[in-house]
């Protein structure tokens, strides 16, 4: 009796190991794990695991200097490594859909996404016009941009980051793949947009019987959006489970340590409390107007206004970016006292990064005032205020690779404040330079090295190093941690706690994750369309929230897939309204 051949697997890895041309380590090492129809594995890891290494070599790519020195790869029983480069284009085509981290860098600025869709169907083998279209049209609504007709005329300035993330995944269906693989899919992104999109994602593998391939360093969305998970550490899988094993039951100690950093949303991180306890950051009147003592506040923002278009941006160059249509203030009333840690929440679109760039002069607000100190006005852009008035308010950016010049050494990052500032030159320069990456826990050898040198972390630490060396009164932090390993998250939390205990420094914290402000924050606002909905101390907000913002940010911020609700037009109208 003759027996069938049993399927291939979809997606397989054996002895995979890749090294760099120069000998080095082994960046990948002996990596085994198969993925079937209808399934989805999690990478999990920290910068330099291998994991993007992994999922790259899943598409056949290799990145310049490294090969495969060891294993393979198949694609439906097929080793890719024996492809011509012209069949394994069509292989991958066929069978692979991937999803860049950057969606806003990976989308054409000249060109409309309908465009770019219609382009991909044509490559595809879509080639009447109309088909393009009429196929196009139904992507974008599988995927919850609708009305699909008004996202298919837009540009990518014009959307959303969840909108932007949404367009890469309807671009990667254009193919028809069995797989998608999908790098970082919710970095930067908001809880309720993270919640939606991981809603849709679970939607779409039922839908199509798609697989998936997620490579995360949030174990929080692995356990949500996948059934298995692979944990690389220095190359090597050190662990493979199930998605609930990964957070309730880790074997491996690297792995204990992931979920040990994660944020808890019940519990400030001890090493967050053994600082002196602060007086009230901001205290609300009756009328909702913010109260407090004057000789208590760092900074008084007072109905502040800020509308676009119409609003002046002055000083914006290509780094910071101009203000998008659609993000506004309105009327904003905040009062920060010092010692304290502020923490701004919000969906995509509500004006946190807006309220920022308003207080450090990269934009010129409508109306209303923001004071220092309750004497010293914070007029004008950064260009026209006075030396001292600069140097008192600090910005810290989400993306310390592009806030640090690449062509400067970390030395020469450092230097620059404190000779502008201080006059410091020689000697003593480099002495207040070593002391600064002391208190940032770096090495001084480390000052010799270009941004491109530094992990994520580092460059992070440099850029809060570089923020020190102006003694500021003030820090305004943009989502500071959204893009950083849970563990690296966790060290620059501490390290801020410290900068607050020691220094009594004041920091206004903008995040899209809620955990991270209950672990870090005394005081919390919340904004929504603009507005400064509701504030107070952050176990009231959090624990006790009267708006309802506050209350569907705090249901969006859990992924458990007990939670994850079936998706609907519902949930995706709302983060359309942002665009």
């Amino acid at each position: 009796m003759s027996r069938t051949k049993p399927a291939a697997p979809l997606l397989e890895a054996q002895g995979l190991s890749i090294a760099a041309l120069a000998g080095a380590r082994p960046i990948i090492s002996n990596v085994d794990f198969v993925l079937d129809n209808g399934t989805a594995i999690g990478i999990v890891g920290e910068s330099g695991s291998g994991k993007t290494t992994l999922a790259n070599a899943l598409l056949g790519n290799m990145r310049q200097g490294l090969q495969r020195t060891h294993g393979r790869v198949r694609i439906n029983g097929t080793d890719i490594g024996t492809l011509p480069e012209r069949a394994l284009t069509v292989l991958r085509s066929q069978t692979i859909g991937y999803v860049p981290q950057n969606a806003g860098a990976s989308l054409s600025p000249t060109r409309t996404i309908g465009a770019q869709i219609a382009e991909m169907l044509d490559f595809h083998g879509t080639h009447d016009r109309t088909a393009q279209r009429r196929d196009g049209l139904a992507l974008l609504e599988t995927v919850g941009l609708a009305p699909a007709q008004r996202f298919w005329r837009r540009y990518t300035h014009q959307l959303s980051g969840g909108q932007q993330q949404r367009c890469m995944i309807a671009l990667a269906l254009t193919g028809s793949p069995q797989v998608l693989i999908l790098d970082e899919p919710t970095s930067g992104l908001d809880n309720t947009t993270t919640h939606n999109l991981v809603t849709h994602l679970r939607h779409l593998r039922q839908m199509r019987d798609l697989a998936m391939v997620c490579v995360s360093h949030d174990v929080r969305l692995v356990r949500a959006l996948c059934d298995r998970a692979l944990v690389m550490f220095h190359g090597q899988l050190v662990e493979d489970c199930t998605s609930d094993r990964l957070i309730d039951a880790p074997a491996h100690p690297y792995t204990r340590a992931l979920v040990a950093a994660i944020p808890r949303r019940s519990t400030a991180r001890p090493d967050m409390t053994d600082r002196p306890p602060t007086r009230a950051a901001a205290a609300t009147s009756h009328d909702g107007r913010v109260t407090g003592a004057d000789h208590e506040t760092v900074l008084n923002i007072a109905r502040l206004t800020v509308r676009h278009p119409g609003a002046r941006s002055a000083g914006c160059n290509a780094m910071w970016g101009t203000p998008r249509a659609g993000f506004s203030l309105t009327d904003v009333d905040l009062r920060v006292q010092k010692g304290a840690i502020v923490g701004i929440a919000g969906r995509s679109g509500s004006g946190k990064s807006t309220l920022l760039k308003a207080i450090s002069g990269m934009i010129v607000p409508e109306s209303g005032t923001i004071t220092l100190d309750a004497s010293k006005p914070l007029n004008g852009h950064a260009g026209q205020r006075p030396p001292d008035a600069a140097r008192r308010v600090q910005m810290i950016w989400q993306n310390p690779l592009r806030a640090l010049n690449p062509r400067a050494t970390v030395l020469a990052a450092l230097a620059a404040p404190l000779n502008f500032y201080f006059g410091l030159n020689g000697a003593a320069l480099r002495d207040e330079a070593t002391a600064l990456m002391s208190a940032v826990q770096l090495p001084e050898d480390m000052m010799d090295r270009y941004p491109w040198q530094l992990s994520g972390g580092e460059a992070q630490r440099v850029a809060i190093a570089r923020a020190c060396a102006a003694q500021p009164s003030v820090y305004l932090c943009d989502e500071i941690t959204s893009a950083l390993d849970m563990r690296v998250q966790a060290a620059i939390l501490s390290l801020i706690g410290r900068l607050v205990r020691d220094a009594q420094a004041t920091f206004i914290f903008v995040s899209h994750d809620l955990t991270v402000l209950r672990a870090i924050a005394d005081h919390v606002a919340i904004f929504d369309e603009g507005r400064l909905v509701e504030q107070g101390p952050v176990e009231t907000v959090l624990d006790r929230p009267k708006h309802t913002v506050t209350r569907a940010l705090l249901a969006a911020a859990d992924l458990s897939p007990s939670i994850i609700s079936e998706p609907d037009t519902s949930p995706w109208q709302a983060d359309a309204r942002l665009s």
